[in-house]
């Protein structure tokens, strides 16, 4: 059973939720932290059963594209280890290119 609570993290919260309408397929959703608020990064239904080839880890790792926070390589750090627990095999997240620092 997933337990976010068995995760480093700073700046967010992480749920790993079945609902209704997505025909009860695991969604994740990512939440950062602004100030005293959580807004979310990304909010997506995974395939685990794809492992890598999940097209959803594509547009989770161009989400973080707009992610201002200045701890991004920690997130990424954090988002990782996080995703290869949830997908079980190695996911390792870029930091876009022209990411603003």
């Amino acid at each position: 059973m997933f337990n976010p609570d068995k995760y480093k993290k700073t700046g967010w919260v992480v749920s790993l939720v079945n609902l209704e309408q997505d025909n009860y397929l695991p969604r994740l959703i990512v939440r950062v932290a602004t100030g005293r608020k959580y807004w979310p990064l990304f909010t997506e239904v995974i395939n685990t059963e794809l492992k890598t080839a999940d097209p959803t880890l594509e547009r989770i790792n161009n989400s973080l594209y707009g992610y201002t926070h200045p701890m991004i390589d920690r997130l990424i750090e954090e988002l990782d280890i996080m995703l290869s627990d949830v997908y079980d095999t190695e996911i390792k997240l870029q930091k876009p290119k022209n990411h603003l620092k």
